[in-house]
């Protein structure tokens, strides 16, 4: 029997594949025999929201992902606000987490971003009377304003005098996490102590969450296999549980030690565990490990964008400044009370999110059959994701100035803000699902910037590769680094 031709196989199957790359070109995402988009998604994760975009763009808002041949990972995308509104709204009876959802964010456990029905609603209920009192908004902005005062800014404040650089994401995520840490625990992390210490829970929180993206985009069996074997990103995660786990555990005995017969100090954990001692520690540790994790991470996040948005469009900046000196009259920091006034500084941060939203990916999934307001065809527990980062960048959806930072875009005639343009923007979601926290996350945002520059200008260093990191949450990959220098609004 004749031996083959190896050198012909090898060219033809070449030409085969460079046919087949030439007929699908067009199409929002090459798919390849036997291996379907895959290959397409795992070369392009370096850039992956950009290529995402590019793909939705293409694909005129829609598209259907066909994984390897065996697998089962298929899957709708999409970024047409009109689809989105339909699955969070419209018919948000038929959309929910779907069946993997839970063991692909196993780190959450049951909390209130993971649970689903009669869970969902009874936890929603509870949180929502607990953010909505007064005396919480009130504890949350003094714990930020006093954490700026006392650790953020006399780090700055030596690094202005040194002339020393700063990773300013790292300081902004310590910020927000021992703010939040006392907003929901009760006690202050230490994450602005001086030689600024690793705290193990923010980094577990950090390599657990960058395990996630990839559950997303690898068949299941595969991920799970890595995590039996840990290996790869599941070693970090199965690692991370461990530390999230006994870190929230410690905490939580210590505030019910602590609680006794007094009542709520004003934290969440206090103001739950006093009002039902019923409630388990598992619902306990899911609840504190869910708004942990959302506080830290978005807040944090969007701040560091902003820095550096703020730094490449100093007109904003200039405007900023100007309201904030208005506003300020002489005073060294701004009420609470006074905060609505930082009408376009609350724009500015819109526009943040708008463009780089902490949380830059959803999904769901179809419980029965279903067909998109775009005519898609959804079958029964299709899963269907909505890439909030690729809306922002839509010509058809934001205009044709959709990548510009243009905070304008937020304010009405009369100067004051617009109304939420809910299903565009949906960073903090929308519908019955849509995001509690988001009074607070704009009080803690404001209240950071506007310390931050009333007493400094933030300077980013030239030359570094500013770009987000493939993770569940938009961070930027390396860091941000900047140096500082100091000022004051009544010069």
């Amino acid at each position: 029997m004749d031996l083959p031709n190896w050198p012909e196989l090898f060219l033809a199957t070449l030409f085969f594949l460079f046919m087949h790359y030439m007929k699908q070109r067009n199409k929002p995402v090459v798919s390849w025999p036997l291996l379907g988009m895959f290959p397409s998604i795992a070369i392009n994760t370096h850039c992956f929201f950009e290529y995402l975009t590019r793909a939705l763009n293409r694909a005129h808002g829609t598209f259907s992902f066909l994984g390897p041949a065996l697998t089962n990972l298929e899957f709708i995308l999409t970024c047409d606000p009109k689809n989105i509104k339909h699955i969070v709204k419209t018919n948000f009876s038929n959309y929910g987490k779907g069946k993997d959802f839970k063991e692909i964010f196993d780190v959450f456990g049951d909390g209130i971003f993971i649970a689903e029905s009669e869970s969902w609603r009874i936890q929603r209920k509870m949180c929502h009377a607990h953010f909505q009192s007064k005396g919480f908004r009130a504890f949350l902005a003094i714990t930020t304003q006093d954490l700026t005062d006392s650790g953020l800014l006399p780090l700055l404040g030596r690094a202005a005098s040194q002339g020393s650089q700063l990773d300013l994401q790292d300081l902004l995520m310590r910020l927000t996490f021992d703010s939040t840490c006392t907003s929901i625990l009760g006690r202050r992390a230490g994450c602005l102590s001086p030689g600024l210490p690793v705290v193990p829970f923010s980094k577990a929180i950090d390599d657990g969450t960058e395990a996630l993206l990839f559950r997303h985009i690898v068949p299941r069996s595969w991920w799970k296999l890595m995590k039996r074997l840990e290996i790869g990103w599941e070693k970090r995660a199965v690692h991370a549980r461990r530390v999230i786990d006994k870190f929230v555990t410690e905490q939580i005995a210590i505030t019910k030690s602590q609680l006794g017969s007094v009542g709520s100090s004003g934290d969440l954990m206090s103001s739950y565990i006093s009002s039902n001692r019923s409630l388990s520690d598992t619902f306990l540790r899911d609840t504190a490990v869910n708004f942990l994790s959302a506080g830290r991470d978005t807040s944090g996040v969007a701040l560091s964008w902003f820095f550096w948005l703020i730094f490449k469009n100093p007109h904003t900046e200039a405007k900023i400044i100007e309201e904030l000196r208005n506003v300020l009259d002489g005073r060294t920091r701004v009420p609470l009370e006074d905060l609505h006034q930082l009408v376009y500084l609350h724009a500015a941060l819109y526009e943040t999110l708008r463009l780089y939203p902490p949380v830059p990916i959803d999904h769901k999934a179809a419980v029965h059959d279903d067909v998109l307001p775009d005519g898609t065809t959804m079958k029964a527990g299709t899963k269907i994701f909505y890439s909030i980062y690729s809306m922002a960048r839509m010509e058809w959806i934001w205009g044709k100035d959709c990548r510009e930072f243009r905070p304008e875009r937020w304010i009405g005639e009369g100067g004051d803000l617009k109304p939420d343009l809910e299903f565009k923007f949906m960073t903090f979601n929308a519908g019955p699902r849509s995001c509690l926290g988001q009074d607070m996350a704009f009080t803690q945002m404001k209240i950071a910037v506007a310390t931050i520059l009333a007493n400094f200008h933030v300077e980013v260093v030239e030359g570094q590769n500013v770009s987000p990191k493939t993770s569940v949450i938009l961070s930027i990959k390396n860091g941000l680094k900047v140096t500082v220098k100091e000022r004051s609004l009544q010069a």
